[in-house]
């Protein structure tokens, strides 16, 4: 690894999830410019989430109902846990791929990534073939001009394709299929990752709603959950396309979600304060915080990092 640095865990111990309704809980009351990211650990017992704008990584330890978070060198946009190390978080940053201890703080260049000045990373997970998947946009989308790339456990960095503007949701309902939002048009599609990455039919469109498709998860059923920026909920759509349950929310920019708990049947909501004007901070003074629900319905398993060669 080329670089290394010695992060600063700063610790905060919290009451427990706090109830905002029936439902829903608060995570955390600290307030995030724009949450994205959310992780969780099952081993760990913890939600991981970032505060992309502020450059800062979260954890919420269930067990202990402790709260951490650390400042982070690069605008980190996406993380996935290790297979085999519980302590070891792997981040995509607009610099390098970060292996990232959550014990020591220690903070080590895996990979470099080199994108265009103007361009950051986005939404990303790790696919059934094991490679992590991300997105790269412009800071002032463009149509069209963001890539997916991934990276297999050798450390080999390869765009995949081209042409999506603002790439979002990367959830895997199969083996052979990535579901992919381009939230600057407010629609996700069915990609094929067999063989020519082609853009099969269209998932979900929004386009005519105020809304957009930004980050999601998958169930054990094969549904898909995304959180419904600028529509105040997070939606389960089943594979058809049919609305099968909806959360509504007390914000109007939720940006992402996961499922996690000791049970896997709890799904944690990341939100927004990015784009809201004083007035909306003011009628929506919970924005920027996580939530949580618990469900009927538990989370399918989240594929994990591995990588082969000894850095």
């Amino acid at each position: 690894m080329s670089t290394s640095t010695n992060l600063v865990r700063m610790r905060k111990t919290t009451s427990k999830l706090q109830p905002l309704s029936d439902e829903l809980q608060i995570v955390s009351h600290l307030v995030n410019e724009l949450a994205e990211g959310p992780l969780w650990s099952p081993l760990n017992q913890s939600l991981y989430w970032l505060d992309i704008t502020n450059k800062k990584l979260f954890e919420r330890n269930l067990s202990i109902n402790e709260i951490n978070h650390w400042e982070l060198p690069h605008t980190v946009t996406s993380m996935v846990c290790d297979k085999f190390d519980a302590d070891i978080l792997w981040l995509i940053s607009e610099k390098a791929l970060l292996n990232f201890n959550v014990i020591t703080g220690k903070c080590e260049e895996a990979l470099s990534i080199s994108i265009p000045q103007g361009y950051r990373t986005n939404d990303g997970s790790v696919g059934p073939d094991g490679k992590y998947w991300f997105g790269t946009m412009m800071y002032q989308p463009q149509s069209g001009r963001g890539d997916i790339f991934s990276i297999d456990k050798e450390m080999v960095l390869k765009l995949e394709f081209s042409g999506i503007a603002i790439p979002n949701t990367f959830c895997w309902p199969n083996d052979n299929c990535l579901i992919l939002s381009d939230s600057l048009h407010q629609k996700s599609y069915f990609w094929d990752v067999t063989s020519k990455m082609e853009k099969r039919d269209t998932f979900l469109d929004l386009s005519s709603t105020l809304g957009t498709p930004d980050g999601g998860a998958v169930d054990e059923k094969g549904n898909i959950w995304i959180a419904l920026w600028g529509l105040s909920k997070v939606v389960c759509y089943s594979l058809q396309g049919d609305n099968i349950q909806e959360i509504d929310l007390p914000v109007p920019h939720p940006s992402s979600c996961c499922f996690g708990g000791i049970e896997n049947d709890i799904l944690f909501i990341t939100t927004a304060r990015e784009g809201l004007t004083p007035e909306q901070i003011q009628k929506y003074p919970h924005s920027g915080k996580v939530f949580c629900i618990k469900l009927l319905v538990k989370g399918a398993i989240v594929n994990d990092f591995e990588m082969g060669l000894t850095c």
